[in-house]
């Protein structure tokens, strides 16, 4: 045993706005030692018939100041269905 404490929760969430729209959020925190860190995450994603985006902010908030982390994904399935 090296001593050292480890912490690390998440929370997930999607929420449908729309036929087509959805309202996303993860969440961590994590500790290790005396050291906790927390990000949060909000944003949205649009599903087509053969395509997903998703878009939104991270936010760290033990940052001096505030910081916006932007992120942008494209999910396109492979293979057969």
């Amino acid at each position: 045993m090296l001593g050292c404490t480890m912490l690390y929760l998440s929370e997930l969430g999607m929420y449908k706005m729309g036929k087509k729209s959805y309202l996303i959020t993860e969440n961590y925190l994590i500790g290790a030692g005396e050291e906790t860190f927390i990000l949060l995450s909000a944003g949205g994603r649009w599903e087509g018939n053969k395509i997903a985006i998703d878009y939104g902010g991270v936010f760290p908030l033990n940052a001096d100041g505030f910081i916006m982390i932007p992120w942008l994904s494209l999910t396109i399935p492979f293979g057969r269905n």
